[in-house]
């Protein structure tokens, strides 16, 4: 399984990944506040994953992403029904097979369609967390990126806040002075396919 170690120190290997990849995958992003300087001219796809509301209001914008052709969107209602507008290119969405109002109407408006392989695509592993006292369970997956690896989750999110954090910090481009650790990928030797897991919930 991945690992999940110093997850909160920046990889020099995940600010290389998200400033020269053409798909971009985000997990979780919520209300963090997003520096000026943001922009991602190189990615033609975006995958959001269990993002917030807040945080797909707040990142889902041409002037980060100017130049992106497709969403693979796994991640609730974003608040606005006709936030696809405010891409003038008019990127083609997909979704889960799920029966969400959201995905419904973005396909019954020919905006997008369902994808059946779509989740299994992005989340290679699962497991059930139990809390402190017993009763409150959450998620915790592990994400396969691509051209990166199949990665802890809460490892992906926390590099991708570190990385905003840095970009406020620097008032353009990243820190690279950061320490640099070696990234925490894990090439797992198996096919996806050959994993068995039920379909996450998309909360």
């Amino acid at each position: 399984m991945a690992q999940n170690k110093n997850i909160f120190r920046l990889s020099s290997d995940f600010v290389k990944y998200v400033e020269l990849t053409n798909h971009l995958c985000i997990y979780k992003i919520n209300g963090h506040p997003l520096p000026m300087n943001l922009k991602f001219p190189k990615v033609k796809t975006l995958t959001l994953i269990n993002c917030s509301k807040t945080g797909v209001q707040n990142m889902l914008t041409p002037n980060i992403f100017p130049n992106t052709k497709h969403i693979n969107y796994l991640s609730v209602q974003p608040g606005e029904w006709d936030i696809h507008r405010r891409f003038s290119n008019g990127p083609k969405w997909v979704f889960p097979n799920k029966n969400y109002d959201f995905y419904n109407y973005m396909v019954n408006e020919g905006l997008g369609k369902k994808d059946d392989a779509l989740i299994k695509r992005f989340i290679a592993s699962k497991k059930i967390v139990d809390g402190a006292n017993g009763f409150d369970i959450s998620f915790q997956f592990d994400l396969h990126i691509p051209e990166f690896g199949i990665i802890n989750g809460e490892w992906w999110r926390t590099q991708f806040t570190e990385y905003l954090r840095s970009k406020e910090i620097s008032g353009g481009g990243v820190l690279h002075e950061l320490e640099e650790i070696e990234s925490e990928k894990n090439r797992v030797k198996f096919e996806l396919d050959n994993i068995y897991f039920d379909e996450p919930k998309l909360v």
